[in-house]
């Protein structure tokens, strides 16, 4: 592991420690030892003695203390330290050379998400846990959707953003097959409307539902950002427990909103694998749409029979 090391081990943590405190950097003497373990070249430093001078000057400019390190340096040079050329090259690559730098700086440890490291997590953490956890996702989220955003603008040719294309989705809304942009309110009312009777309407209502149709007992809520799930409101005059059977099947209604939004969000710089998934979204969409108008025919012919007397 340390082959091209002359100096024992204990002896080479030692000089390095001494030279790091005399140096005054943030460098720890187990990180600098971890450079050199990585490094396959450590170990072969071809500099003269006029160069290792060198940067021993330069690495004192950057001393809290350039007399106690020029010192510090001259002591180990005068008793023979083997490896201090090496040691000398490689504090300059930390400390002074800009391109290393960026890269060859310690990693910090992250600070713990509670308190200092003796804090024990309980129960009533949790909460704060989880609300910094999904502040977190939510922020990266926004990040990534930022970093498609960019993305596609720089595939864009130059001559895109002086075109005045139409906005079809703001000019005729009436064209998408989502839900309207602006909310809709409930305009009926299933007051003294027998529970039997409720159990039709509703599901009629829930068939157009499905499509992103707005009905007259559920509407649809508008969302703050484009793939938030959809929510609705349903009519206070409904029977409870047809209430419940609603609200466990609106989220499909949701979904295929999101799905929509989705489509409709692709425009022609979106890339060709984006468009494939899209024409096959589609394909799924139209047998979608061939089962709930087959639900709904047999529904009509079910109330055009006649009632046997």
């Amino acid at each position: 592991m340390y082959q091209n090391w002359i100096l024992p081990h204990d002896k080479m943590q030692s000089t390095i420690k001494d030279l790091l405190d005399a140096l005054g950097c943030n460098l720890e003497a187990d990180t600098v030892l971890d450079y050199i373990q990585n490094d396959p070249n450590y170990g072969n430093c071809n500099l003269s003695t006029k160069q290792v001078n060198e940067y021993a000057q330069r690495l004192a400019l950057k001393a809290s203390n350039a007399k106690a390190f020029l010192k510090k340096y001259e002591d180990l040079r005068n008793h023979n330290t083997d490896n201090l050329s090496d040691i000398i090259s490689l504090f300059y690559k930390l400390v002074c050379d800009d391109k290393k730098s960026k890269i060859s700086k310690p990693k910090v440890a992250p600070k713990p998400i509670l308190g200092d490291n003796k804090h024990q997590i309980t129960k009533e953490d949790l909460p704060q846990i989880k609300d910094k956890l999904l502040k977190a996702v939510d922020e990266s989220k926004k990040l990534v959707m930022k970093s498609f955003e960019e993305k596609e603008a720089k595939l864009r040719p130059n001559w895109y953003s002086s075109l005045d294309l139409p906005s079809w989705q703001k000019d005729h809304p009436a064209m998408s097959w989502d839900f309207p942009k602006e909310p809709v309110p409930i305009i009926s009312s299933l007051a003294g409307v027998p529970v039997s009777s409720q159990e039709n309407i509703i599901v009629n209502e829930l068939l157009y539902l499905f499509s992103g149709i707005p009905g007259d007992f559920i509407v649809h809520q508008p969302v703050k950002d484009t793939f938030d799930p959809r929510t609705f409101l349903i009519c206070d005059d409904l029977d409870d427990a047809l209430k419940q059977i609603v609200q466990q099947m609106l989220p499909l209604a949701s979904n295929y909103s999101i799905v929509r939004r989705f489509i409709e969000n692709c425009d022609m710089w979106s890339g060709q694998v984006l468009h494939a998934l899209v024409a096959a979204i589609e394909i799924l969409l139209k047998d979608y749409y061939v089962s709930i108008t087959i639900i709904l025919i047999s529904i009509l012919l079910t109330e055009c029979q006649p009632v046997n007397k």
